[in-house]
């Protein structure tokens, strides 16, 4: 390769913008080619150069040129297989391979075109995965805002929160009974605090419900939740803990107790032993059968007849001695 190609190769491969003025190109080019007089590389120098393993093609270009510029042959076979030999697998790799440079001038040329075509798809590539991540973000912006805007028109519960209709009802221990069997019997009124005044006006109230507890219309007594938290707070005080399911079953294993339905009799362990409690098996039949009868067949309702009445009356004593 003669001087001009050389000259050419220094001068395309300097950085954009290092140069200002005349006079310093000058004294870059002088620096840069008296050094290759000083220095010269053997062939063997030369032929170890080689791609490094994150090093760009340009850079790769840019080294092995200012490397070249040490050796004593500088020929275009020299020049052109020591690059080849050096580069990297790749699709430069096998071009140059299928079709081999006729000049340095024509190497020079491939090699440039390989570059700029390289660095044009790398900057396409970077800008559609830019705009696939922006598109991403726009759409799920626009996903964002779709819900937002759906979670304006969701429909809310007209019913305030302390109102009796609530739709998230807590949890409260499982009863025995219902609300409105404990409400009604006599232990249930003395331990149950009144209810609080209902917040819901009364034309919003159905009239078709009316709530024992709170004495008024709008919900069933069994929904009063009022009534339940009540019930609760008896229960956790212990003074309506014997109400819920599975309390009997607790009393009996704090007595140690064992039972059996089949034989109808119940044991637990006492100080002297284990005592044992029996049932009547033919009588308990005899109530389950009847019960069962009662359960398929309707009450029967009789009315007594007049003479029934007067015979009930003949067997009635008067005490002699208050007639009246």
């Amino acid at each position: 390769m003669d001087e001009r190609l050389a000259a050419r190769f220094w001068y395309d491969n300097l950085t954009p913008g290092c140069i200002n003025s005349f006079h310093e190109l000058r004294d870059k080019f002088r620096a840069n080619f008296l050094q290759q007089r000083r220095f010269q590389k053997i062939q063997e120098e030369i032929l170890g150069i080689r791609q490094c393993s994150d090093e760009s093609l340009r850079d790769y270009l840019q080294r092995f040129g200012r490397e070249k510029l040490h050796m004593t042959d500088r020929s275009d076979g020299m020049m052109t297989g020591a690059f080849i030999s050096g580069l990297r697998p790749g699709r430069l790799f096998k071009d140059l391979i299928a079709r081999p440079p006729t000049s340095m001038e024509d190497f020079f040329t491939q090699a440039h075109n390989f570059i700029r075509a390289d660095e044009a798809n790398a900057e396409n590539r970077l800008r559609d995965s830019r705009g696939a991540a922006n598109d991403n973000k726009a759409g799920q912006s626009y996903r964002d805002a779709s819900r937002r805007q759906r979670d304006r028109y969701i429909p809310r519960p007209n019913s305030r929160p302390n109102e009796r209709t609530n739709v998230h009802k807590p949890s409260f221990t499982p009863l025995i009974k219902s609300p409105a069997e404990i409400y009604a019997t006599s232990e249930g009124k003395a331990v149950l605090r009144p209810p609080p005044r209902m917040f819901a006006p009364a034309h919003r109230r159905d009239r078709t419900r009316y709530c024992e507890f709170h004495n008024d219309h709008g919900h069933d007594t069994n929904d009063c939740i009022d009534l339940r938290k009540e019930i609760e707070a008896c229960i956790k005080s212990g003074r309506l803990s014997h109400l819920t399911k599975g309390a009997k079953a607790q009393r009996m294993r704090r007595l140690g107790a064992i039972a059996s339905t089949i034989h109808s009799l119940l044991k637990f362990p006492i100080p002297s032993g284990v005592a044992i409690v029996r049932g009547d098996i033919p009588r308990n039949n005899e109530c389950f059968q009847v019960s069962r009868k009662r359960e398929r067949e309707p009450a029967e309702v009789t009315t007594p007849t007049p003479q029934e009445n007067d015979s009930e009356k003949e067997e009635v004593e008067i005490n002699s001695l208050y007639p009246n």
